[in-house]
């Protein structure tokens, strides 16, 4: 044993030696933690007016421009932390920073900030074509040009239909390879047949062939989603759920996501600021579907924050999640998202806001279902009582959150409901482009022309 003079990677303490080491650096010389148990490694310097983000050894900061080059002078002189010479953002945990001008009415303009993660959806679409065709023994894949990526959902978990007397054989989604009728045959039904009774081949064709490479390929399109590409949310998150119970459905649903990311590379998430920071609030979109899940008949609780002003629109987070029970009702679900939306993700992004512009605006919750809004405003709600229980949330929490001063409660248009995109699976283009809109998912060569 002998005691090492430097860290190395993989050592099991490296990590946090290196994150007291900057921390103690950091706060000698005015960078103060925000809200550290909320907010791990972001730092605000009061009279600098500039906060900083630490991940590892990537330091990322934003404020005034007069005094950006103060602030890394205090950290590479004086807290005298070893880092490279500070560039503008460009490259940052995989995404691509691309910052912008755009004009907007009135001779105005607004900073923009697009997120560009194209070439590592490239790498994406590259693996699972290379996993998927030594599972088909050197096939080559045949991707489409789809518009959205949700099949038609039928709310069923019967398995797959095969093919009638008479009909064509079926073309396996990812090689094409057709199959002669003779080789399909109809599953059991589940209620009539035991799983224990199922023989090898009943359950290898039930399983699903893409099941040993699902989460590898869903764990990759997840980073990039919640990173910079919020459209690819809701279908990755719901095909998550089912890695350890994967259908041939699922099958089809992972390449039409798949294709769907290799038709829309051109894609970007883009968020931009035309307002004095006092004019900019943060808001909170929060949503659910009723009973989205075929399965299990659970719904998805949609969420989207957003700094909103009157020439600013800059997205924050988006999260599309399963509920833990079934709701009875869309009231019911509806409850679930907004406990979850408020307690998770406005709360939190307060604190932070609240160091950044103190004594700003109240933040906005939207909220698209009037007969939730009621129980919210009254705290009172009789016929659900059982939420407690169910889904661990307290009505009573609610009314006085929603109802106090820092925040303002309104109702939103459906339309304009910008969590929409995290519960449903839209087929319909038109509708789903509009949904596009909402969260700030443009075409790159569109961006400035919003």
């Amino acid at each position: 044993m002998a005691k090492l003079n430097k860290a190395l990677y993989g050592h099991p303490d490296s990590g946090t030696f290196w994150e007291e080491h900057c921390d103690q650096a950091l706060k000698k010389v005015g960078f103060e933690p925000i809200h550290e148990s909320n907010w791990p490694s972001c730092y605000f310097h009061q009279d600098l007016k500039l906060k900083l983000s630490v991940y590892v050894d990537d330091f990322k900061m934003s404020g005034p421009t007069e005094n950006l080059k103060k602030g890394w002078n205090l950290i590479r002189h004086q807290a005298q932390l070893v880092l490279e010479e500070p560039v503008p953002a460009h490259l940052y945990l995989g995404c691509i920073h691309e910052k912008r001008t755009i004009p907007l009415a009135g001779g105005r303009s607004a900073q923009t900030v697009v997120y560009n993660m194209e070439s590592y959806l490239e790498s994406t679409v590259r693996k699972y074509c290379a996993l998927v065709k030594e599972l088909n023994e050197g096939k080559e894949v045949k991707l489409k040009t789809v518009a959205t990526p949700f099949l038609p959902e039928d709310h069923s978990d019967a398995p797959a239909r095969v093919p009638r007397s008479g009909e064509s054989a079926v073309c396996c989604p990812w090689c094409q390879h057709s199959f002669p009728e003779s080789e399909f045959k109809a599953l059991p039904s589940k209620s009539k047949k035991k799983k224990k009774d199922l023989s090898a081949e009943d359950l290898i064709r039930d399983l699903g062939r893409l099941q040993p490479i699902a989460a590898s390929i869903l764990m990759k399109i997840l980073y990039a989603a919640r990173m910079a590409r919020f459209d690819l949310l809701r279908a990755t998150c719901k095909l998550a759920c089912y890695t350890t119970k994967w259908d041939e459905t699922c099958d089809r649903r992972l390449f039409r996501l798949v294709c769907y990311i290799h038709s829309t590379l051109q894609l970007r998430q883009v968020g931009w600021i035309g307002d004095d920071l006092k004019n900019v609030v943060p808001h909170l979109y929060a949503d659910a579907d009723f009973a989205g899940c075929e399965r299990t008949e659970r719904s998805t609780a949609g969420v989207h924050l957003v700094l909103q002003g009157p020439n600013s629109r800059f997205p924050i987070s988006g999260i599309s999640k399963r509920h833990s029970a079934v709701s009875n009702s869309t009231p019911e679900a509806e409850l679930v998202s907004g406990h979850f939306g408020c307690r998770h993700v406005l709360l939190p992004a307060q604190d932070m806001w609240g160091v950044l512009v103190p004594g700003g605006e109240k933040a906005v919750f939207h909220e698209d279902n009037q007969a939730m809004i009621r129980v919210c405003e009254s705290g009172r709600n009789p016929t659900m009582r059982h939420l407690g229980r169910t889904h661990g949330i307290s009505v009573r929490w609610l009314h006085e959150t929603l109802t106090r001063e820092v925040i303002r409660f309104v109702y939103e248009e459906s339309h304009l409901m910008a969590a929409d995109i995290y519960t449903k699976a839209f087929s319909d283009p038109l509708r789903w482009e509009h949904a596009l809109l909402l969260i700030g998912v443009l075409e790159d060569k569109k961006v400035g022309t919003q």
